[in-house]
């Protein structure tokens, strides 16, 4: 499929399904918050890219919405913080990647492009042609080629009375699961698609505490 063709097919699904519910945040199938890196290293498949990333490990050709993709996990102190997909892009695969976020029980809550931000949330409240502003926004960035859509999961119950994406963020569980999908592209104009798939509220409480352990005096 050319892009302008997808361009102008592509329709933005935003849905809220069943959240995640379990003792651990999962971000990728058998991948959890906070899994050791030893853990990781272990599984079948999984082999070092020190080339990609400092100590990193990786999944070649992995498969994921019916193509291959470079899977890249990602570590912090505490252990797996979120776990990356790559690819070249294609129209096809992109549209297949939004289908498979959706039925998994992603909502679309923000879309970043040309320096702007797209608050679907805090949108929502104050247009009532929301799925028009957000189609076409989503349309102008993908004609510039770079686009970033943010996703997360909703409890059945999802909060009342918030005016943004912040305060909705401050009233979800910690199960709550994250995926950003981009299209950007390289510094030889190559355009490729990611996604990286993390837990946005263990993340927030990480950043919160170690900023509270933060007592250096100067």
């Amino acid at each position: 499929m050319r892009l302008n063709t997808f361009i102008m097919v592509f329709v933005i699904s935003f849905v809220a399904f069943n959240a995640f519910s379990a003792d651990n945040v999962k971000l990728y199938k058998d991948y959890y918050y906070g899994q050791s890196r030893a853990s990781i290293a272990k599984m079948s498949g999984v082999e070092s890219c020190d080339e990609l990333e400092e100590n990193g490990l990786c999944i070649f050709d992995h498969s994921f919405a019916g193509s291959k993709w470079d899977l890249i996990f990602g570590f912090g102190s505490g252990g797996l913080e979120s776990v990356y997909l790559m690819q070249d892009f294609d129209a096809d695969d992109f549209a297949k990647v939004v289908g498979a976020i959706v039925n998994n029980g992603y909502a679309l809550l923000m879309m970043q492009s040309g320096g702007k931000i797209f608050d679907v949330v805090a949108r929502a409240n104050t247009d009532k042609d929301v799925e028009d502003s957000v189609k076409k926004f989503g349309m102008a960035g993908l004609q510039r080629g770079e686009i970033t859509y943010s996703y997360a999961t909703l409890p059945k119950k999802v909060p009342e009375g918030v005016e943004n994406l912040s305060q909705l963020m401050a009233k979800l569980p910690d199960s709550t699961r994250g995926v950003d999908l981009d299209l950007m592209a390289d510094e030889d104009d190559e355009t490729f698609t990611s996604l990286m798939f993390y837990a946005p509220v263990m993340d927030e409480k990480a950043r919160k505490k170690k900023v509270q352990e933060s007592k250096e005096s100067f």
